[in-house]
């Protein structure tokens, strides 16, 4: 799949057709008067098979309706060239809680509008320790290496003296950010909600956020770092997970580790995407959900990177509607919940085949809302 690189802005005039349970007040008010949108890339057309039905032209549900058509008729011709893809559609954010499809729903080429439907924005959530950076205990006098994306930090946290008795000190850090971490930031904070999980402490990952971010231009445009209220709208630390125990096999000591659930944070399965090293921290029923960690970083490059990640994710959203409308249509004709198998998806609905990861038996949820 070709991604859309850079800015493209779509001069047009948006009619709304309708108004579904106020979203279009909060959402969409503020475009009714603007002149342009803001292409933020492209996706699969498959990420819409819960909301719109292709073979019928038709809207699935009720969700906010728009038509969009082009101010300048010399300007269509290009227009409808750039955005009609071949089983894609242009995705625009809208803010920080929704986005809009762009896309065309009919037989008639000679229509010079497109359709647009508003939803909010799905979900990535990210890991930090050995998924965006690598971090480590150091010397107070070590110098970071910036070339090699290299930054001091220094975490708050319970330490032990010499005979073993805890008190609060402070521990230095070398935290090493992946190569690719800025481009991927910057694509990623304007296309979806980023919520982090982490098994580090609040302290520990507020200062690798502060990393990450030190303009607040992705992952803290929105948030101030120094209101944990604020914070903990994109942070969810080892103090928010619930605490299991387990014995490492390597020396039989008794260990806690904090489990992943998307549940835990009210976040929709069907709308949210993973990336982390270690599926093993995250429930079984949300495995389905987890990118494949090892073949989406295997470029250094960013170019490189951003593209393959962009494939693996939309191709893992595409997973998630196809599943999400197979649970609506199987609730609709039964009146009651069932489990749905990854397999069940036929190859003719993504871009790709489906996973080994969506082979596993996905969780009964909530699919139509």
């Amino acid at each position: 799949m070709k991604h859309h690189q850079g800015k493209f802005a779509i001069p047009c005039q948006l009619r709304f057709l309708n108004n579904y349970n106020g979203v279009l007040d909060k959402a969409c008010q503020a475009l009714k008067d603007k002149p342009e949108l803001i292409v933020g890339d492209f996706a699969p057309q498959s990420c819409l098979l819960h909301y719109v039905d292709y073979e019928n032209y038709e809207i699935l549900g009720n969700v906010p309706l728009a038509q969009v058509t082009c101010t300048d008729e010399r300007k269509m011709i290009y227009l409808k060239g750039y955005l009609e893809r071949e089983n894609e559609i242009a995705v625009i954010p809208m803010g920080e809680h929704f986005q809009m499809f762009l896309f065309s729903v009919g037989k008639d080429d000679t229509d010079p509008s497109f359709q647009a439907i508003v939803i909010p924005k799905f979900n990535f959530i990210l890991d930090l320790d050995d998924t965006l950076v690598r971090c480590r205990p150091v010397e107070h006098n070590v110098e970071p290496n910036k070339k090699a994306h290299e930054h001091l930090m220094k975490v708050s946290m319970n330490v032990q003296d010499g005979n073993g008795v805890a008190h609060k000190g402070t521990v230095n850090f070398l935290c090493t950010c992946r190569p690719w971490i800025l481009e991927f930031l910057e694509w990623a904070s304007v296309c979806f909600r980023i919520i982090v999980i982490t098994n580090a402490t609040w302290h520990y990952a507020t200062e690798v956020i502060k990393i990450l971010d030190p303009e607040r231009k992705t992952l803290l445009r929105n948030i101030d770092p120094d209101k944990p209220e604020s914070l903990s709208q994109l942070i969810k630390s080892r103090e928010f997970l619930k605490q299991v125990e387990f014995i490492n096999a390597k020396n039989n000591e008794k260990l806690t580790c904090g489990v992943k659930e998307l549940s835990r944070f009210s976040l929709n399965a069907y709308t949210s995407v993973i990336f982390d090293d270690d599926q093993n921290v995250w429930s079984p029923s949300n495995r389905i959900n987890l990118l494949p960690f090892q073949d989406v970083t295997k470029y250094s490059d960013p170019k490189q990177f951003i593209s393959n990640m962009k494939d693996k994710v939309w191709h893992q959203f595409s997973i998630l509607n196809f599943l999400r409308r197979k649970q609506c249509l199987a609730l609709q004709a039964t009146g009651s919940a069932i489990a749905i198998n990854a397999e069940m998806a036929p190859k003719k609905t993504s871009p790709q085949s489906t996973s080994p990861q969506g082979k596993q038996q996905f969780a009964t949820l909530t699919a139509c809302q």
